[in-house]
């Protein structure tokens, strides 16, 4: 429920407990529910929290109507993506470049925009995705997707304390929805890809990241995480002939665009 979602982000930039928040308008335990979906809030009483806090009503429904076009833009980049169209790409940078609450989108589309062309960012844009990343206060599907594709922006210790902190959050990963799953076997590739390009050695990481991988799902979508996590055991353990033929295999079967941003 997205007026639920909505409220509790609210809250949260303005500081409030939820007894505060509410006031005697509503239980502390029936609010609860509503932050987490789990009951509908009627207007009155929707409103009459909005004004207790001094929040603009129209501004409030403003925000949940952009998280509907922001849905909207990442799955355009999503396939954009996937069909390497970078005009379309580029397209939708500039129509969020200068509204602040499509920097999420912003921030997407310029990593992506950047990866295409192979150009390295600015320090300005750099400083600007890695503080929308920092600020986080959820890691969402969206949120964990930006994440994946600014790795490379932070340093070994900063990744290192976010991935501990996601490998203790998801240590049951079966039990997470199949999007999340993807998601962060994705981000355990990219940063195995990244620990053996910068020649980083620490073999404790690099076990608790292959190990995330091969608890994945048994499933046709998990499978190529699966297959990565042997091909980075190979490259660390200097068996290239080995890591070659998944190479060789992924190339035989138009995997070509992968392969290119594969360290080997």
């Amino acid at each position: 429920m997205q007026i639920g979602k909505e409220l509790k982000k609210l809250r949260l930039e303005l500081r409030l407990s939820q007894t505060e928040m509410v006031g005697d308008i509503l239980t502390k335990s029936y609010y609860s529910k509503i932050e987490r979906g789990l009951h509908e809030i009627n207007a009155k009483d929707l409103i009459e929290i909005l004004e207790r806090n001094r929040v603009n009503i129209s501004d409030f429904f403003q925000g949940i109507e952009s998280k509907g076009k922001s849905k909207k833009y990442l799955e355009q980049l999503r396939n954009a993506y996937y069909e390497q169209n970078l005009s379309k790409i580029v397209e939708i940078r500039k129509i969020c470049a200068t509204d602040y609450q499509y920097r999420n989108v912003y921030a997407h589309a310029l990593l992506l925009e950047n990866f295409f062309k192979k150009n390295k960012l600015s320090c300005k844009e750099e400083a600007m995705i890695k503080k929308l990343i920092l600020n986080i206060d959820e890691w969402g599907e969206d949120n964990l997707r930006l994440f994946a594709m600014a790795i490379s922006l932070f340093d070994e210790s900063e990744i290192e304390y976010e991935l501990n902190m996601i490998l203790r959050k998801y240590k049951e990963i079966d039990k997470a929805s199949r999007k999340i799953q993807e998601i962060l076997g994705g981000i355990m590739v990219n940063y195995l890809n990244i620990m053996f390009l910068k020649h980083d050695r620490n073999f404790e990481m690099i076990s608790k990241l292959r190990n995330f991988l091969y608890k994945l799902p048994v499933e046709p979508r998990t499978i190529f995480c699966k297959v990565m996590a042997d091909y980075y055991g190979y490259l660390f353990n200097e068996e290239k002939l080995e890591a070659k033929k998944i190479l060789d295999f992924f190339e035989r079967h138009g995997m070509e665009s992968i392969t290119t941003y594969i360290a080997f």
